[in-house]
């Protein structure tokens, strides 16, 4: 009996052993476990279930579990479904027996499938802001992915859990401007960690690709390093619109063409903010327009409306909030090529831009300085810095051209542009009348020295006269000036020795003054200032007065002269007198006018062929704000005489009205008779027997002349 149950029991055993062989071997198909599955997984998530037919199963002797896999399985959730490809998972026989979770492995493998429900799927399963953000972000595509989730005891998915595959054809929508279509991936998610690779895709109808992307949870914390590259791309004004107008509408590119290779890494918190951002960036630029808003004539006198920027090669590093750019390549400003070469950086809190400009055949001028580039090549270095406060440093302009130099060196301007100061200028180059310029300014805290050889000061004087920004707050703080000049030009054929002299300069105005020279024949200059309080006097005395007076369009072919000017200033409100003697006058058109319509046409002729000679002229005249008063005016000379007084307001209206004098030698000999000459010529220097009645008057740019005929060619006293 004994023997027959061992034998019973042996044979149960062999057949069970040869069970257990054959499913190890050979799958077996069973429903047998298609309630518990579902149950399993409904018990992760109520939400989650699946639908399939049977189950394959292979069990594992050595780790006593069975391995059971479902093909074409459909996974419902939240109302959806997704088709999938096989379901694999592991079920712990010791599980089922204790009754216990006994899914330890769960391995999903889907087909192509709408992202947006693969989105939803994973939420289930992983809920972080990042799924979340996906989920409203992308609008279409499709993926293909392996799932592998671990499961423990109590049927918690274990942080190994590994998601990949790849998505093709899909679409995001990051901002309303920008639209990534064409999107293709491939994609790893493993516990904290993301990873994209071989990324394609295109950012309003622009192609961009990258090797590798990736994404560290780093406890809400998320580092994020990729790198991301383009072809040539081609833009026009309405795709840079579309980007730029998100950060700004300030922008004047026309269109750019250029590749890039872009490597980056940052952090992102949870609400978005960037930190530690490092990115290092290669750009090769085959063109870029842009509008020429400030036009820069005054220093490209052929400068075009449209700057081209051509092959460029483009070197950009950022890191730990310290920008660095440095390119170089073509630029077209005026008719030809030059080259540039350029870095900005933003170390020091301020931003610093050197710049290597080497000009060629194109010009280059300073007005002001009465400098123009020869045909030679010419090099412009320049180093600005830019602060926090918007204060601007010139650091260094240096210009060469052969022998030409032009140098300055540490100007600083405030935010309001206004000059703070200047270290130094340098000037040594031969200018476009063909003169010789050699001087230095230099500065010894708040006393600067204007020093040197020769330097010519036609143009300059000519913008002081005629240029009302000479009159604006140039400068932000008081300075006091001594200049030492050998020789100075007036204009080609008058110059000035040895100009000496010191100045004072208080809120933008000239305090003090006295400065003198000499001409070529020893003719001497004096101008001083004089400040007491709320008056300043003004002394201007030129024993040659032509060089002064020529530079007024008005008067034409003024010969000799010497010229005396005295003016008091207080409280806004001038009072002064102009003298010049001994002076010869070509042409006047007012006057010419005047002789003509009086009918002396005679002197007239005279006065635009040889000339009228005047003994002297006086002028007194007060002035405030625009307003000029001429209490009174007259020229006195042989052939004529001149006695006017009214007003001219500047660029509104000028209101003359006076008495012209013919034959004034006649008149004086009148004058002379006893008594009678009194009652006739009068007492007043300028007037006559003969004299024309005239008035001046209309804007500057329309004067209407008219002459009293009651008055003309009879005695005073009439």
């Amino acid at each position: 009996m004994k023997k027959n149950i061992l034998y019973f029991v042996s044979f149960i055993f062999l057949i069970f052993i040869s069970i257990l062989t054959y499913i190890s071997y050979f799958e077996i198909k069973t429903k047998s476990f298609n309630n518990q599955i579902k149950n399993s997984i409904n018990k992760f998530d109520k939400n989650l279930g699946i639908e399939f037919d049977e189950v394959q199963l292979l069990f594992n002797i050595r780790r006593f579990n069975f391995e059971a896999k479902i093909v074409d399985p459909k996974i419902t959730f939240n109302s959806n479904s997704i088709d999938i490809k096989s379901i694999k998972t592991l079920v712990s026989v010791k599980s089922i027996i204790k009754r216990d979770f006994a899914v330890k492995k769960l391995h999903i493998q889907t087909k192509s499938t709408n992202i947006k429900k693969i989105i939803s799927l994973i939420k289930i399963t992983n809920n972080t802001p990042q799924i979340y953000l996906l989920q409203n972000k992308i609008e279409d595509g499709n993926l293909v992915a392996n799932i592998k989730i671990n499961f423990d005891e109590i049927g918690k998915i274990k942080s190994d859990f590994e998601i990949y595959g790849h998505v093709a054809d899909g679409k995001i929508n990051l901002l309303s401007q920008f639209n990534i279509n064409n999107v293709n991936f491939l994609f790893k998610i493993k516990n904290k960690k993301y990873d994209l690779k071989d990324i394609k895709f295109s950012l309003n109808e622009l192609d961009f690709f990258s090797k590798e992307l990736s994404l560290i949870d780093g406890n809400g914390i998320y580092n994020i390093k990729g790198n991301l590259n383009n072809k040539i791309l081609k833009l026009r004004k309405e795709n840079i619109s579309n980007i730029l107008g998100l950060f700004s509408k300030n922008y004047a590119i026309e269109q750019i063409s250029f590749s890039s290779k872009n490597n980056f890494s940052f952090k992102l918190n949870k609400k978005f903010k960037v930190s530690q951002l490092s990115l290092d960036s290669q750009i090769q630029i085959e063109n870029l327009s842009f509008k020429n808003k400030k036009k820069g004539k005054y220093f490209f006198p052929e400068i075009k409306d449209i700057v081209f920027f051509k092959n460029h090669d483009v070197k950009i590093n950022l890191e730990d909030n310290i920008f660095l750019a440095e390119g170089f390549g073509n630029v077209l400003m005026q008719n030809k090529l030059d080259k540039i070469e350029y870095s900005i950086n933003n170390r020091d809190q301020s931003y610093q831009l050197d710049a290597i400009l080497e000009l060629n055949e194109n010009p280059f001028s300073i007005e002001f300085l009465n400098y123009r580039k020869k045909k030679s090549n010419t090099i412009l270095k320049t180093k600005i810095n830019l602060n926090k406060n918007n204060e601007i440093d010139l650091k260094i302009l240096n210009l060469k051209e052969n022998n030409d130099k032009i140098l300055l060196e540490n100007i600083s301007l405030g935010n309001n542009f206004k000059i703070k100061k200047i270290d130094k200028i340098d000037l040594d180059y031969i200018d476009n009348d063909n003169k010789e310029n050699s001087v230095q300014l230099k500065r010894k805290k708040n006393l600067y020295y204007f020093t040197g050889d020769v330097f010519n000061f036609d143009k300059i004087i000519t913008k002081l006269l005629k240029d009302e920004t000479s009159k604006k707050n140039l400068f932000q703080d008081n300075f006091d000036l001594n200049i030492q000049i050998k020789k100075i030009y007036l204009d080609n054929s008058d110059s000035l020795q040895n100009l000496k002299g010191n100045l004072s300069v208080v809120d933008n105005k000239v305090k003090y003054a006295d400065i003198n020279a000499k001409f070529s024949n020893n003719q001497k200059l004096f101008f001083t200032i004089k400040s007491k309080k709320d008056k300043k006097i003004t002394s201007f005395v030129s024993e040659k007065a032509k060089p002064i007076v020529k530079r007024y369009d008005f008067i034409k072919g003024f010969e000799g002269g010497s010229l005396d000017f005295y003016s008091e200033n207080k409280n806004g409100k001038s009072a002064s007198t102009l003298k010049v003697f001994d002076f010869k006058l070509q042409e006047l058109p007012a006057l010419t006018k005047l002789l003509t319509l009086a009918s002396l046409q005679g002197i007239a002729d005279t006065l635009t062929g040889e000339g009228i000679r005047f003994n002297e002229l006086e002028m007194n005249f007060t002035g405030e704000n625009k307003l000029m008063t001429i209490d009174e005016l007259y020229a006195i000379g042989p052939a004529i005489s001149v006695l006017m007084n009214g007003y001219i307001e500047k660029d509104k209206l000028v209101s003359l009205r006076g008495t012209l004098v013919p034959a004034t030698t006649l008149n004086k000999t009148i004058g002379s008779i006893p008594f009678l000459g009194k009652i006739l010529v009068g007492s007043k220097i300028g007037e006559g027997v003969f004299g024309v009645s005239f008035k001046i008057k209309g804007p500057p740019n329309n004067l209407e002349t008219k002459v009293n005929p009651i008055k003309t060619l009879t005695p005073r006293f009439i």
